[in-house]
């Protein structure tokens, strides 16, 4: 008995929003650590030195929350890629449902559908 290997239109559509996404992710995991390595590097950070007026220590304070976030999005993107390679990228971490391809399109390391993301915005 043979079985048959082909690929469906529906499989095929779904390998290439994945390799889509994979390219997506990859992309921005890229400029992401550039933006990290940038910030990291940034001389206010390492700055000790304080203006009178203070300025150097509220430039090293948004310094710090600015590699803060970009830290945050590197790790969101690594998350998104590690789905991917375990097979649940797309699927919502906290119903299991399906993430739409608009949502993902537009936010490629998204964790969360519409209904569960609104839910936790709201608390």
């Amino acid at each position: 008995m043979t079985t048959n290997t082909l690929a469906t239109p529906q499989t095929s559509t779904s390998n290439f929003r994945l390799a889509r996404s994979r390219a997506l992710l990859e992309d921005q995991w890229c400029r992401q650590l550039d933006d990290v390595t940038a910030l990291a590097s940034d001389p206010w950070s390492a700055s000790d030195t304080l203006d009178h007026d203070g300025s150097r220590a509220t430039e090293r304070l948004v310094s710090a929350r600015l590699l803060e976030a970009a830290r945050k999005q590197l790790d969101e993107t690594e998350d998104a890629l590690a789905r991917l390679d375990a097979g649940t990228y797309g699927l919502c971490v906290s119903c299991g449902e399906q993430i739409s391809s608009e949502r993902l399109e537009i936010l490629p390391a998204a964790r969360y559908c519409v209904g569960c993301q609104s839910q936790l915005t709201t608390r």
